[in-house]
């Protein structure tokens, strides 16, 4: 984690590397996720949102949406999940191309949560 913590300064520092940054905001997005830490990585992908709407990078913003749904399930705000998640859908089928790539990527990083963790237990 501390090389994507060093990768993150680094990119921080050059303004012409939003979308590398945010790349790497991805992963660090999803270690806080998997960590439990919602308030991080919601600050995490709120910070980086913006640069990859400007850019359309469709898959990009897609996953970055569907890990903030994550995160706002974490803290109990289904409603507003389940909105950030159905506008993500319509990025990651641009992004991604075949509706079983969307679900995959959206599989992927629900598995991520805690909360999926402790589901799949019962």
């Amino acid at each position: 984690m501390s090389a994507f913590i060093r990768a993150a300064s680094l990119y921080a520092s050059d303004a012409r590397s939003d979308l590398q940054e945010a790349h790497v905001a991805t992963q660090l997005a999803a270690f806080a996720l998997t960590a439990g830490d919602a308030e991080v990585a919601l600050d995490i992908v709120n910070r980086n949102l913006p640069a990859v709407a400007r850019a359309e990078k469709a898959d990009l913003l897609s996953t970055l949406m569907l890990i903030k749904a994550e995160a706002l399930e974490l803290q109990g705000r289904a409603a507003e999940a389940k909105e950030v998640r159905t506008d993500s859908l319509g990025w990651a089928r641009y992004g991604f191309g075949s509706e079983r790539e969307v679900r995959a990527r959206a599989a992927e990083i629900a598995a991520l949560s805690p909360r999926s963790r402790q589901e799949r237990r019962f």
